[in-house]
């Protein structure tokens, strides 16, 4: 290995002019930066600061003076008069009444529209009815086969009736039973003096035979054989009757047995009542087909006028719910309606209002409370009743619902209009003072102010510093004292800028010099709204 090796090969020479600090700041530059501009910065920024401070001094704020919201309390003490207006929309009273199909199929026609005034019981819709025709005939002809099946289990019953009544099937069995017991008896009676001929017959035919056949050759061979016969038959009779004796015995004796039975079974007659509960069974059950199958009738032909849909009230056709081809079953739906609903109805004799009353107008509510109800349709207000207060609020208009009846709605009035409503002073029941009665806000008619966006008043804000332009609305015309109500834009803590409000803009600053409680509440006639 050479141990004289030259490293000096590697060193490598490196441009200053690379150097990032060196082309970013060049020397000159960052002592100008570090010397004069960052604390010129920093001076500028305490001036600021003072001179925020300090703004009391250098700019002074304009002097005002302001006065409080006046409270009044109203109440119902003048009946009839107007205590506060909410908007309001029509509804039928009490909910909008539902058509619907009873029966599951598909709407064939549509037979109203809406705003259609109908009678109860008129149609609305025909649903397919060609599975209910076909259901009612095939229950009609099962009504006609089971009233055949009665027809033949009556007539079974009458002739098992008849047997019961008139058992001449069994008397008749008896009589015969009864004449072969005769005969049989007869006969034995008869049987010995048949046996004594017999046996006399036997004598006489052996007497002929015997001499025919000791006269040898002189008697014929033929006339020796029918003697024999004569004999042998004679014989054979005669053995005939003396064994038949214990047989007819018995005979009688098995007539007369039968004989009782058929009598014990002709006072009993249980096989004829027998009969006639099973006849009788059978037509109570054909009775009871026949009534099921007359209630299939009755189905199929309840199910066959459920194919048209009846208005259920007299009154007009709010919505169309279903549509033709539509399938009703019956069963709910996604909707707010189920899928069985064809329209929805309503009385125009039965409407009411769904008003938004304000939250702090509630306690001016009370039951059974005269309305004035105004709308664009009606040239004169209308009246009403107040029903009910609701819970359902509005929590966004801060409002909550209250249902008022419409006294004899006229016929321009129909649901979903917009209308307004005055509610008016009404007789507080019972001895609470306090029911119907509330502190309004009120203030001087000569600080409203108006421009082409409406009415607007001058309030100090809350740490009373800076001049505010305030969009309100009042509840109409003034008072006897020059004072009027405002429904918006303002509150019972609100400070009213009263002098200094020339040449005001809505943020400007302001220094309050003093409160004015009397302003605007002498020299009415005098004193007008500055435009």
């Amino acid at each position: 290995m050479n141990s004289n090796a030259d490293i000096s090969q590697l060193a490598v020479e490196r441009d200053d002019s690379r150097n990032g600090s060196s082309r970013e700041f060049p020397a000159g530059r960052r002592h100008i930066f570090s010397r004069y501009l960052l604390p010129a910065t920093i001076i500028l920024g305490f001036v600021i600061l003072v001179a925020w401070a300090a703004r009391d001094v250098l700019l002074p704020a304009q002097k005002v003076t302001v006065m409080p919201v006046l409270a009044r309390e109203t109440s119902n003490a003048n009946i009839g008069s107007p205590l506060f207006t909410a908007a309001g929309w029509v509804e039928p009273r009490p909910s909008p009444v539902l058509a619907t199909s009873l029966a599951t199929g598909t709407i064939e026609k549509l037979l109203v529209v809406e705003g259609q005034a109908v009678d109860a019981g008129d149609p609305i819709a025909k649903l397919i009815d060609a599975d209910a025709r076909i259901q009612l005939r095939e229950a009609e002809a099962d009504v006609d086969y089971r009233e055949a099946e009665l027809e033949a289990a009556r007539a079974q019953l009458t002739s098992a009736q008849t047997n019961l009544d008139h058992p001449t099937h069994l008397e008749a069995a008896l009589a015969e039973a009864q004449s072969d017991l005769v005969e049989a008896e007869i006969r034995i009676a008869n049987l010995p003096y048949e046996i004594k001929a017999a046996e006399s017959q036997v004598s006489l035919t052996q007497k002929s035979l015997d001499q025919k056949t000791r006269a040898g050759q002189v008697v014929p061979g033929s006339v020796l054989q029918q003697a024999r016969a004569d004999w042998e038959k004679a014989t054979a009779t005669y053995n005939r009757l003396v064994v038949l004796d214990p047989l007819l015995i018995n005979r009688v004796q098995a007539l007369r047995r039968q004989c009782d039975a058929i009598d014990r079974q002709l006072k009993l007659k249980s096989a004829e009542v027998l009969a006639v509960a099973e006849a009788t069974t059978g037509v109570e059950g054909s009775i009871a087909q026949l009534t099921r199958a007359k209630i299939a009738v009755e189905s199929a032909k309840l199910q066959l006028d459920r194919m048209t849909v009846p208005a259920p009230i007299a009154g007009r056709i709010l919505n169309v719910i279903a549509r033709q081809g539509t399938r009703v079953t019956g069963m709910p739906g996604d909707s707010q309606f189920g899928s069985s609903i064809v329209a929805t109805m309503y009385d125009p004799k039965q409407l009411q209002i769904r008003a938004d009353v304000r939250l702090e107008d509630l306690p001016l509510v009370a039951e059974g409370q005269t309305v004035a109800i105004e709308t664009a349709s009606l040239e004169n207000p209308i009246s009403g009743k107040v029903l009910q207060v609701t819970s359902a609020a509005d929590i966004q208009k801060n409002t909550l619902e209250v249902k008022v009846a419409v006294i004899d709605p006229p016929e321009l009035l129909k649901p979903e209009m917009l209308v307004q409503l005055t509610f008016l002073g009404h007789e507080t029941p019972g001895n609470s003072e306090s029911r119907g009665k509330k502190q309004r806000p009120f203030v001087p008619e000569l600080l409203i102010n108006s421009n082409e966006e409406g009415e607007f008043i001058w309030i100090a804000d809350q740490d009373a510093r800076v001049a505010k332009h305030t969009t309100i609305k009042t509840a109409g015309r003034s008072d006897e004292n020059g004072l009027i109500e405002i429904t918006e834009g303002i509150t019972m803590s609100s400070k009213l800028i009263v002098s200094g409000r020339e040449g005001l803009q809505d943020g400007d600053r302001i220094e309050i010099t003093g409160e004015d409680t009397t302003f605007g509440l002498s020299n009415r006639g005098s004193n007008q709204r500055q435009e």
